[in-house]
């Protein structure tokens, strides 16, 4: 799996060094994530790049969420996600901008016990699927406001909520 991982970060700095992305207008930000899984709560860094020159209101995103470790009961969890997703923007007026998402996932999950006797452990890495959808709010000052709805799907599957700022690059 570190396999993997290494060859999607790879394969994203090689993205960013095309002379088509470089050209291309980027947001940098991050913002609080919502889970509906344990843990419940995280934080976000998201990089937005507009790809018109592939089709016309299409931009994708990259973003690492770091959930903060929880407890309940016996047990300790912690998770981190690595997201690639693809936006098509549906209504863009106003200041507003809608979008539908779908994209690729990478979920690392722990499940640990408290003790060397409670049976339950549960660590894995595993890649999925993003489907969703979010809005964009342009502020002043180059400031983008968003909001993401999505479901992940994979063994680890959750659902979450996000907003936070993005700005411009």
């Amino acid at each position: 799996m570190k396999r993997m991982l290494f060859i999607a970060l790879l394969a994203g700095a090689f993205l960013l060094q095309s002379p088509a992305i470089k050209a291309q207008p980027m947001e940098l930000g991050g913002g609080l994530v919502l889970s509906e899984s344990i843990p419940a709560f995280g934080v976000q860094g998201k990089l937005t790049v507009d790809l018109e020159f592939l089709m016309e209101n299409l931009s994708g995103s990259g973003g690492l969420t770091l959930f903060f470790p929880a407890s309940s009961g016996t047990y300790n969890y912690g998770r981190w996600s690595l997201d690639f997703d693809g936006h098509y923007r549906f209504y863009d007026k106003q200041g507003f901008v809608f979008y539908g998402l779908g994209g690729l996932n990478i979920t690392h999950f722990k499940k640990d016990p408290d003790d060397e006797l409670t049976l339950g452990k549960d660590i894995g890495t595993t890649p999925g699927l993003n489907i969703g959808g979010g809005v964009r709010y342009l502020l002043p000052n180059g400031l983008v406001a968003f909001s993401e709805a999505k479901f992940v799907v994979n063994y680890y599957q959750h659902a979450a909520l996000s907003f936070g700022l993005l700005m411009d690059l």
